[in-house]
């Protein structure tokens, strides 16, 4: 299975265009519906029960920029919503998405799994041209983006919904 990255100002041009393998069509599904949401705004509790990006409301409850009319999605809600449509339901925030799932050694991650770090969380995209890249809702008034992981702080495995 594959999917490819796309374009746009958000995603780093020496990923744009390229094919990524993925290991099962699932994931692929999950990935190409993650990948299209690139582009749109950070919403705090955006994407509430794994669901479409939304205005944040039901989840942030006001907070930072939730409940307006901004429509997006959290990293949560971004890891959330792209599993989801892989046919996995993983836990609605970072925290609880980090201390579940099956702990993958950062060696053997696959498109597909969650990368945490404190109060965050990507998809992990696999590696393009020798980098590692993620697939990301970075933070309020940035927008969802695919740029090379910084591992610094990460959690030293990854967390695998699918198998």
């Amino acid at each position: 299975m594959a999917v490819v990255i796309p374009s746009g100002d958000t995603v780093d041009p020496a990923a744009a265009g390229h094919t990524i393998t993925v290991p099962t069509a699932a994931v692929a599904r999950g990935l190409a519906a993650g990948l299209k949401t690139v582009g749109l705004p950070y919403v705090w509790g955006g994407g509430t029960d794994d669901g479409p990006p939304d205005n944040g409301c039901p989840r942030g409850g006001g907070e930072k920029n939730s409940c307006g009319s901004t429509v997006g999605l959290d990293c949560s809600g971004l890891t959330g919503w792209t599993l989801a449509n892989a046919g996995f339901r993983v836990p609605t925030d970072s925290a609880s998405q980090r201390a579940a799932g099956t702990g993958i050694p950062r060696t053997q991650g696959r498109p597909g799994d969650i990368i945490g770090y404190p109060g965050h969380v990507a998809v992990y995209l696999g590696v393009i041209g020798g980098v590692d890249y993620l697939l990301e809702a970075p933070d309020v008034g940035l927008r969802i983006r695919v740029e090379p992981v910084n591992w610094a702080g990460a959690d030293t495995m990854l967390h695998r919904y699918w198998s």
